[in-house]
């Protein structure tokens, strides 16, 4: 059930896509992106930091652990650095 909502959610986010899958790499666990097109699903390194936001936000919201009430917080942070530098200076109205 946790599963399927995930991948509902990234589907209507994301058309093409599927779903995402864990793959097992060593000691670490990867996603795997599951497209209507592709033969095979995409590994972690095709995947876009931008799905990996569509699907891990609502991987966090709708954890067993938070839909039951244990816990408190759920956070979610972009840590990528600005694509533009902010201005500095004065600001014009015009």
């Amino acid at each position: 059930m946790f599963k399927a909502r995930i991948d509902d959610y990234l589907g209507a986010m994301v058309p093409e896509a599927l779903g995402v899958d864990e793959r097992l790499v060593d000691k670490y666990s990867a996603v795997e992106l599951r497209t209507r097109d592709a033969e095979r699903p995409f590994g972690p390194e095709a995947i876009s930091v931008g799905i990996l936001h569509a699907a891990g936000v609502p991987a966090a919201l709708f954890q067993p652990a938070v839909l039951d009430g244990q816990a408190e917080l759920v956070a979610a942070r972009n840590r990528r650095p600005r694509s533009t530098p902010p201005r500095r200076g004065r600001c014009s109205t015009r």
